[in-house]
């Protein structure tokens, strides 16, 4: 009954291992929290692309009036590879940035996960609020839609796992022999 149990709990724990996602926009400040009048740097990274992708947008949402909007400089990586690259506050509303991205062609991206650039706010209240990603598109040179879902990324922890599950499964049948003779 043991053996029966540790297979089970091995076998859902790397199913559940193996389905780990990471998100396709990631964000991150350079402190927690800020004081009025600091400057407030967020970071934009891409990770796990779809490589077929030619094109991203996103938008960038943040509290109008804790923050000030002061500009978007993306990463060199980005600057030398991507035909068009732009990023303001969106003309209808002064609480989102609207990221866009275009190359040439999906062999033009910096690779599949790569810095997009930092966005420089100055706080005019204190400010520990949070960002949010909205209205993430990607497609192909041609316009097409690509799939957004995010790659999947398999755990190191999963082959792991599986040879303790083993290793266990044979000492254990190992001391039932030993105790049969």
């Amino acid at each position: 009954m043991k053996k029966l149990a540790v297979i089970i709990t091995t076998f859902v724990l790397t199913l559940a291992s193996l389905q780990s996602q990471a998100s396709l926009i990631n964000l991150s400040t350079d402190q927690a929290s800020y004081n009025s009048g600091d400057t407030v740097l967020l970071d934009i990274s891409v990770t796990n692309i779809n490589p077929a992708a030619a094109e991203l947008g996103f938008n960038v949402n943040f509290d109008s009036l804790a923050l000030t909007f002061d500009s978007f400089d993306f990463s060199m990586d980005v600057l030398s590879s991507a035909f068009f690259p732009m990023a303001d506050l969106s003309f209808f509303d002064d609480n989102i940035i609207e990221v866009f991205v275009l190359w040439f062609d999906s062999a033009d991206l910096p690779g599949t996960s790569f810095s997009l650039g930092q966005v420089s706010f100055t706080a005019v209240q204190a400010f520990s609020g949070s960002f949010e990603v909205s209205d993430t598109y990607l497609a192909d040179v041609t316009g097409a839609d690509v799939e957004l879902t995010a790659i999947d990324v398999p755990a190191p922890a999963s082959s792991l796992l599986l040879m303790l599950t083993c290793l266990l499964i044979g000492l254990m049948n190992k001391r039932v022999n030993i105790r049969k003779k």
